[in-house]
């Protein structure tokens, strides 16, 4: 029992990002418009703002995530610039056209530097600051209206961004409110909060968005008005965007799965629907309910073999598709399912719980890794030769078991990822912030693969479970 009071407490200390427990919360109204010949979503936000920090406030900053892609990495070599942007390096931006309080007078706003967070350059403009009329005493509440307009840049990633004709963005493509701690501890947490949104679509559009409810208020030949709203506090409001989708819809228990997936997907779409299904059980069963009404997944067509999560969406690069049944059907089917069960984790913890991204991603992407890992090894086994274990007896299938039938998930696939950075003594503490990491090359395993190993430890200390009772624990109390 020590043993699991000193776990819990270490838990505790770190920054999930929870929620107040009074649930004074800000609420976000958003009414926007996507304009695909300029690839910007533009339109108003309105912000009911509760001041939290704690002190009196004078002004109010907002985080503009798109300003950090507003010029191009010069640390990378521009070949690698290149592989990213089909047609030369495209800027991601944010600007702010006018801000005005309750009463609808305008407000001073300037933009200003971000302290170094997730990267080094282009952080000149990400922060906007907008003076108050009056002075904000702590627990009180501001009305701040924001004009502003965001631009996708043309690139193969699979998030913030527009590419063959589909616009993806999951956090930050409107303005953010920044919470305590930001400008002083360098803390990147995404305060959760009231989010509702209304999306006009020109013609032949479909929205794919990270909302319990999803409502056509207006469908003509102008296009289509989407309303989009959660019942429970979120962090974002996750959108994709596309001429090109098509839905599959799983009835599962309480929470429907939509799949939008692009042409010629429709079955890899069904298969996705059942994983994820199977996914929701395993990790309400152990770590507590789902906190969503639904679960939407995209077939983005961002040449990517990975995946990303957002509030109640996960964002499935196409190539998980396209090079799933490559040579042999089914191929990487198991790792389909590990890349789905990873995201679908993060709807518990780093997503569902909150997290400082700056300096302590590890417990985002950790437990997600963990929780997993759990779920992949309680189906197919911890040991011996798991990742294509389930190949037929074909001539293909026996080539493929011949060289690489020896893998295991766990093993090759984490745990020796994180021992070449060991053995290349490019290992550092887990919790550091971003400006202080000495070796961004190992960050990923150093944040994924330590982070497993962190709590694979705290299970061997405690119990498996008894670290699934802590979990459960701390997600019912910071949900």
């Amino acid at each position: 029992m020590r043993a699991l009071a000193i776990a819990l407490a270490w838990l505790t200390t770190l920054s999930f990002g929870g929620v107040a427990q009074d649930d004074a919360l800000s609420r976000y109204a958003l009414d926007v418009a996507l304009d695909p010949a300029a690839r910007t979503l533009s339109g108003a936000l309105r912000l009911d703002y509760v001041n939290d920090t704690g002190q009196a406030l004078e002004s109010v900053p907002f985080l503009l995530l798109a300003n950090l892609g507003s010029a191009p990495n010069p640390h990378l070599h521009p070949a690698l610039l290149d592989a990213a942007y089909p047609e030369g390096f495209d800027p991601s931006w944010t600007v702010i056209h006018a801000a005005r309080d309750e009463n609808g007078q305008p407000l001073d706003f300037a933009y200003e530097p971000m302290p170094p967070m997730i990267q080094t350059f282009s952080l000149d403009e990400a922060v906007l600051r907008v003076t108050l009329p009056r002075p904000l005493a702590p627990g009180a509440r501001a009305r701040i209206a924001l004009e502003f307009e965001t631009h996708f840049p043309h690139s193969t990633n699979i998030d913030a961004t527009f590419y063959r004709d589909t616009f993806t963005w999951r956090f930050g493509w409107h303005p953010i409110a920044l919470g305590p701690g930001f400008f002083d501890d360098g803390r990147l947490q995404l305060r959760a909060a009231w989010h509702e949104a209304t999306v006009q679509l020109p013609p032949g559009y479909v929205l794919a968005a990270g909302a319990d409810r999803q409502t056509v208020l207006a469908d003509g030949q102008g296009g289509q008005t989407v309303a989009l709203a959660s019942d429970a506090h979120t962090r974002s409001i996750p959108l994709a965007i596309s001429p090109h989708f098509q839905v599959h819809t799983l009835r599962h228990a309480a929470v429907p799965i939509e799949v939008y997936y692009l042409p010629g997907h429709a079955a890899h779409a069904r298969l996705a629907a059942s994983l994820a299904a199977s996914q929701i059980d395993y990790f309400e069963e152990r770590f507590g309910p789902f906190a969503y009404r639904r679960l939407t997944l995209v077939d983005n067509p961002g040449s990517q073999l990975y995946c990303m999560a957002a509030e109640g969406m996960v964002l499935v690069g196409t190539d998980n598709f396209r090079f799933k049944d490559l040579l042999i059907p089914g191929l990487a089917d198991r790792l389909l399912e590990w890349l789905l069960a990873h995201e679908v984790g993060h709807l518990w913890w780093g997503i569902g719980v909150g997290a400082d991204f700056n300096a302590e991603n590890w417990l985002s992407e950790g437990l997600a890794q963990y929780l997993s890992l759990r779920y992949f090894e309680d189906a197919y086994g911890a040991f011996g030769p798991n990742l294509l274990g389930h190949l037929g007896p074909g001539l293909l299938e026996r080539l493929v078991q011949d060289e690489f039938g020896y893998l295991n998930l766990r093993q090759h696939q984490v745990e020796v990822g994180y021992l070449d950075v060991f053995k290349n003594r490019f290992d550092e503490a887990i919790v550091r912030r971003a400006e202080d990491v000495e070796y961004g090359n190992a960050t990923v395993s150093r944040t994924y693969n330590k982070g497993y190993l962190v709590a694979r430890a705290l299970e061997g200390l405690v119990g498996r479970e008894a670290l699934e009772g802590a979990l459960r624990a701390l997600h019912a109390e910071r949900v």
